[in-house]
């Protein structure tokens, strides 16, 4: 007896628990038995109900209406039905198949066309075998040796990407040499298998690479391409930076170089640095170094106590060099003193102390260690000074006491000095109830009698206001005529944001000769840098070709990407300063007077000025009042952005900036 592969599963997998598959009778009219099977019959038959049996409760019976499948076989062969086919119509209405293999005769009703035994539908025994194919997806395409190509494919079952697949992956070679890696693969989900091919480095020509799966067999072709022509040497470049300029015996100079490599600063170039001696004797500190990451190298020069006349430094990278000259002062230069007073000593009565203080400068800058000696020149009665010497301090002061004996009367000259130069204060007795106070120099007025008193008002008037001081006096000795002499002034910049000031009509840079006539020629010596400068109405970037003229006060904003030292000689400017109504941006051309020593004092000394722009180590600040963050010393080469809502005139007579050279 022979059952369809697939009857038979749906027959197990669909079956009711309570449907049957029953042999039938040999007198069973349409070979079919009812919903029990008779165990007293003679079989010679069988049958199957497949569907929904009783599953409304039917009494046992197949559900009228719903569509059920049975069929059953002979000693000959094997029919089924399909379509509503109730128990106990044993087949009435239903569309049987004979497929007696004895009998070949076709019993099929015309109504149903369908060959039910056709193994095309899966109904039958058996089935066709997968088909299964191989087809390039992509690659190996072309590269140069060296290179690595990928080669992917896949596998389709009937059509279907096939996992578990194996594809055997070979090489047909050119010239030279080729790999492949793996040879074999098995696909994954996507039905997909890839090789990769290494094209080594003699490999010339074409390879060709052969996928195969099940027989099948696609391939691809790695082509080998031209190395390409390998990139130029890079250009080396190496170029002063600053120094090593000028100095005196047992000074130390700086020569500093920075190496490019194509236009960019190289970091790690080996620099050798050389010298051609003059007369007498310098040494270098560093013979061969390397850049660091700004490209930049230096060495310094020690001058010996004998050393006169100039030195060339030879700096040297791969095969470029660079030379600095270093030049010897014959000697040192004397160093400019002057001495100001600060405050005091003011006035008083019989009894009382007074205070004059003063302040010793070398070359513009607070002097510690000056000896200042301090005499008196009597006036009536008694007057003392202690002490008649000092020291100067840190901050280059120096002071004395005056006592006023209860004699004294008049007024007294008290007299500073301080390596040749002198100032002097006057200290003004006043007497009586009066209040009258007059400054160090005699100006009082006539009102000492609005303090009471009688006597004592009226001499107090004599003197001085009746109820006012007068300001402290900001005198300054005025410095020895400048203009025929030379000055080294150092320029120093900071990684970021500079405002600044060139406080000299500028002959040499860096020790060559050179002048700064143009906010150009100060982007040259400058850059690499972004500058610009404020026209009166708005900001301009300069560029080396710019040709406006740099105003002896001008400031120029500046950003560098590393910090640069540039050293100037020339001579001072001119001592005239001006604060323009709205933004004025500008330098000091000479030394301020002690009053004016740090930011703030701008608003003090120029009582309509609103704020003030400035740099302090590459950060911007706005000073609005004292002790904000940017509120720093006033320093040579620093430029302001001055706000003002009045304009001021001013000249400042103080000693030029830098280091005075011989004439």
């Amino acid at each position: 007896m022979v059952l369809s592969t697939l009857w038979c599963g749906d027959v197990f997998a669909h079956m009711n628990p309570v449907a049957h598959f029953c042999p039938t009778t040999a007198n069973d009219p349409c070979m079919v038995r009812n919903s029990t099977c008779n165990p007293g019959n003679d079989f010679a038959g069988g049958h199957g109900h497949i569907n929904d049996y009783d599953d409304d409760n039917n009494n046992g019976r197949w559900d009228m209406g719903e569509e059920s499948g049975w069929g059953y076989w002979t000693p000959g062969g094997y029919a089924e039905v399909r379509g509503d086919a109730p128990d106990t119509g044993c087949g009435e209405g239903n569309n049987v198949r004979n497929t007696d293999n004895t009998d070949n005769t076709d019993n099929t009703d015309n109504t149903d066309n369908t060959d039910n035994t056709d193994n095309s539908d899966g109904n039958g025994g058996g089935g066709d075998p997968p088909q299964y194919s191989i087809v390039v997806i992509s690659g190996p395409g072309s590269g140069a040796p060296g290179v690595q190509l990928t080669f992917v494919v896949e596998v389709r079952e009937d059509g279907t990407a096939a996992e578990g697949e194996t594809v055997s992956f070979s090489i047909t070679a050119g010239d030279g040499n080729a790999t492949l890696s793996p040879s074999s693969q098995t696909t994954g989900s996507d039905g997909r298998a890839q090789t990769t091919i290494t094209l080594e480095s003699d490999a010339t020509g074409a390879y060709i690479i052969t996928a195969t799966s099940h027989g099948q067999s696609v391939t691809g072709t790695a082509t080998v391409t031209a190395s390409p022509p390998p990139p130029p040497p890079p250009q080396y470049t190496i170029a002063p930076i600053s120094g090593p300029g000028s100095g005196a015996p047992g000074d130390t100079l700086t020569f500093v170089v920075e190496v490019r490599e194509d236009g960019t600063a190289a970091e790690g170039e080996t620099v050798d640095f050389s010298i051609t001696a003059g007369d007498g004797n310098a040494t270098l500190g560093t013979t061969s170094t390397t850049t660091g990451s700004n490209g930049r190298a230096q060495t310094t020069l020690a001058l010996g106590n004998s050393a006169t006349g100039s030195y060339t430094i030879t700096a040297t990278n791969r095969s470029n060099s660079v030379t600095g000259t270093a030049t010897v002062q014959t000697s040192p230069p004397d160093p400019q003193y002057s001495i100001v007073v600060i405050s005091g000593p003011g006035s008083g009565a019989p009894g009382d102390t007074l205070t004059f203080v003063v302040e010793v400068r070398e070359d513009g800058t607070a002097a510690e260690g000056e000896t200042v000696s301090f005499s008196i020149t009597a006036g009536d009665g008694n007057a003392t000074l202690s002490p008649s010497s000092q020291t100067t301090g840190s901050n280059g002061q120096a002071q004395t006491t005056i006592t006023l004996e209860s004699d004294a009367t008049g007024a007294y000259i008290i007299t500073a000095t301080s390596h040749g130069q002198s100032v002097t204060g006057t200290a003004t007795v006043t007497s009586g109830n009066g209040n009258g106070n007059g400054n160090g120099n005699g100006n009082g007025g006539n009102n000492g009698n609005n303090g009471g008193g009688n006597n004592g008002g009226n001499n107090g008037g004599n003197n001085g206001d009746g109820n006012n001081q007068q300001p402290e006096t900001r005198q300054r000795s005025d410095p020895e005529s400048d203009q025929d002499r030379l000055y080294a002034f150092q320029l120093n910049l900071y990684a970021g944001w500079n405002f600044v000031h060139v406080p000299l009509e500028v002959t040499q840079v860096d020790g060559e000769p050179m002048s700064i006539e143009t906010v150009g020629d100060l982007f040259q010596i400058l850059m690499p840098a972004h500058m610009y400068i404020h026209d009166g109405s708005c900001w301009i970037e300069v560029s080396e070709d710019s040709e406006e003229v740099l105003g002896a006060n001008q400031g120029v904003v500046v950003y560098m990407d590393a910090p640069l030292t540039v050293n100037l000689v020339g001579s001072p400017l001119p001592t005239n300063f001006a604060v323009q109504l709205g933004l004025t941006f500008v330098g000091l051309p000479r030394q301020p007077p002690t009053f004016l020593r740090k930011i703030s004092d701008f608003f003090t000394v120029y009582p309509k000025v609103c704020a003030v722009l400035v740099t302090s180590e590459g950060e911007l600040y706005l000073v609005g009042r004292a002790g904000d963050s940017g509120d720093v010393p006033i320093t040579g080469g620093q430029a302001f952005a001055i706000v003002a809502i009045e304009q001021y005139m001013t000249n400042f007579s103080g000693a030029a900036w830098g280091k005075a050279l011989l004439k």
